[in-house]
Formats: C-alpha cells, sequence, structure tokens
C-alpha cells in the first residue's frame, strides 16, 4: 500500500512526513468501526498524522515535497494481529498478575485500562521502522 504524505523536514538521518489518518486505511473493512482511530482522535484533534521516519534510503527531498510512504502488505497483516490481540492478551496477565500479588480490583481495572492504551502507542515507533519513502 502506497500512502501519499508531504515532507516536513529532510536531514540526513530522519524524514518527517505528514499524512493523512483516514488515507492510510484504504480499503480495509472495519475502518469506519475502527478501535485505534478512535483512540487516535482521541488524542488528536485533526486528521493528520506526522510520522519520523529513519532515512535509510539517504534521499534528499525538499519541505513541501509530495512523497509515498510504501507500506509491505505483509507487514499490514502482521501488525493488525498485533495491534488488536497482543495489547489485550498483555493487559489480561498483567492484570491477573496485579490481582494475585495485591488482591486490589480498582488496581487491577487500572492496570487493564492503561496496559491497552499505552501499548498503541509503543507500536508506532515500530511501524515507522517499516515504511519506505517513494518520492514522486
Amino acid at each position: 500500500m502506497i500512502v501519499p504524505g508531504i515532507v516536513i523536514d529532510c536531514n540526513e538521518r530522519f524524514v518527517i512526513v505528514k499524512c493523512s489518518k483516514n488515507e492510510a486505511c484504504g480499503s480495509c473493512p472495519s475502518k469506519q468501526k475502527c478501535a485505534s482511530k478512535s483512540v487516535s482522535l482521541f488524542f488528536s484533534d485533526d486528521n493528520c498524522q506526522l510520522l519520523k521516519i529513519s532515512n535509510i534510503q539517504r534521499l534528499c527531498l525538499v519541505k513541501q515535497q509530495v512523497v509515498g510512504l510504501e507500506i509491505p502488505d505483509s507487514f499490514i497483516y502482521k501488525s493488525t494481529v498485533a495491534i488488536y490481540f497482543v495489547p489485550i492478551f498483555v493487559s489480561i496477565v498483567i492484570s491477573i498478575i496485579l490481582d494475585n500479588l495485591f488482591n486490589n480490583e480498582m488496581l487491577t481495572i487500572l492496570s487493564f485500562v492503561l496496559c491497552v492504551l499505552v501499548q498503541p502507542r509503543l507500536f508506532m515507533a515500530h511501524v515507522t521502522r517499516n515504511i519506505k519513502i517513494v518520492a514522486y
């Protein structure tokens, strides 16, 4: 999948690209009901995402240049499983451990909610390492 974006900044180490959150959804059948979309809208007041991507290809891009962000389909399928199942599984395991250690229901519920909210943010760092920039 190739998602269009606009270069905000470029140096020899990183390229910062601004792209639309909805463009990345493409033809996904669950994009209207996606839980990650509602979480991202909660943290952001606009429909754009700034991505800091490693400049592995050593591209010389200028500000405001339109580029394409190429994301492999196999990575998208693996990421879908990771973004939906891993946070819930890890949250359940941590909640069970804390419940057995402290026997406090509020602590268990709070840890579950925090894990579900924090893990997708940590996942974004992994996503940006697998994006290839295609200059138009």
